[in-house]
């Protein structure tokens, strides 16, 4: 299915300029206003009215119901995008532009001879962007952890960084009682937002709050995960408790620390 943007007084400012745009998804609701999703020239999910849009292919065949995403109407959705989907709760999310949806659509982009923009190679596709941005959130997330910490003796703090040699990891940052152990990577998910919830969570006085601050720190930590994940370890030592995801040849940390 293909469609053009009609208005050409505005396709810049829209950033659709090009002759013509893949329908990636497509629905039905029960008032026959339909629902057309495409990509803009950012590789951004979009969902232009139907009134200016011209259709100029109408071919559902390389497409598949999935009417769970469109709240139990009839849904449509490209087939060679389904596997980059799951998980997700409905074709709302597609359209959150936030790093964690964009990294984990971004494969289907690279894979299929999309023009990518210097901006989303910059941001999306930028490890480095990430790590900065992890970087800036904990300087919040640690914050928070010791309003619970402020009459004591000590703190608990997050610190996030990479490496691209686990031995030489373990032996220049958890130097003396180190314990290793390594997890099953079927359970990556799990076992890395219980990490998360254990060291961020203040169930006690602020319960709602703390379960959103660790579901971005997790997505904003799982949205460098474009490829595989090859293995997970955690390591712990008398005053570090790490969790160590390895993927591309890269060790990704995740530690929480005791300082005085």
């Amino acid at each position: 299915m293909k469609v053009k943007y009609k208005l050409d007084d505005r396709k810049k400012e829209a950033r659709l300029e090009k002759e013509y745009y893949e329908v990636l998804a497509y629905g039905i609701f029960d008032d026959q206003r339909k629902v057309y999703l495409i990509v803009n020239d950012d590789l951004h999910f979009i969902e232009p009215d139907e009134s200016v849009l011209d259709i100029i292919e109408n071919d559902l065949t390389n497409f598949e119901r999935k009417d769970d995403l469109n709240y139990g109407k009839t849904f449509f959705l490209n087939k060679s995008l389904s596997d980059f989907v799951i998980g997700f709760e409905n074709y709302s999310q597609l359209k959150i532009n936030n790093i964690w949806t964009l990294s984990k659509l971004s494969k289907y982009f690279t894979g299929n001879h999309y023009s990518i923009p210097d901006k989303y190679r910059d941001t999306v596709l930028s490890v480095n962007y990430k790590m900065n941005f992890i970087e800036g959130y904990l300087m919040f997330a640690n914050s928070y952890i010791n309003n619970k910490n402020r009459d004591s003796n000590y703190r608990d703090e997050l610190f996030f960084y990479r490496s691209n040699n686990f031995d030489a990891l373990v032996s220049e940052i958890f130097k003396e009682g180190k314990k290793i152990a390594q997890l099953d990577t079927q359970n990556y998910k799990s076992l890395l937002k219980a990490f998360i919830g254990k060291h961020l969570y203040d169930e006690i006085a602020n319960e709602s709050k703390s379960m959103g601050l660790c579901t971005q720190l997790f997505n904003l930590i799982d949205s460098i995960f474009i490829d595989t994940i090859d293995n997970i370890h955690t390591i712990e030592t008398f005053y570090d408790e790490c969790f160590v995801i390895e993927s591309q040849k890269e060790f990704y940390c995740l530690n929480k620390s005791w300082v005085s």
